[in-house]
């Protein structure tokens, strides 16, 4: 069971922007990828639990397999979630994320 909308969503620490700082400097473009100039974004679901860790990581639409499965790693890495509410009690919210892989 899990919510998508509750009273108080789950935040990570440092808010939103410091999740999307953290997925730029984490998320690795893979070689295979970059050298065939494969582009794309990913749409990662997951839940944060009652007690605020990551869980049930899937890739709701994908681009590349080899993007997929960084996406995938970098959403499975995340950690310290303050846990959402609904009513005063914690409970499982699910989020779904894009991430971009662009060649500069």
């Amino acid at each position: 069971d899990f919510f998508t909308i509750v009273e108080d969503m789950p935040v990570y620490p440092g808010g939103d922007a410091a999740l999307m700082k953290y997925f730029g400097e984490t998320t690795q473009y893979p070689p295979i990828a970059r050298e065939n100039g494969i582009t794309g974004v990913v749409y990662v679901s997951y839940i944060v639990d009652k007690s605020g860790k990551v869980k049930e990581v899937k890739v709701v639409r994908g681009a590349d397999p080899f993007l997929d499965k960084e996406a995938k790693r970098v959403v499975e890495s995340l950690k310290g979630y303050a846990p959402g509410k609904q009513r005063g009690k914690p409970v499982n919210v699910q989020f779904t994320v894009p991430i971009r892989f662009v060649l500069q």
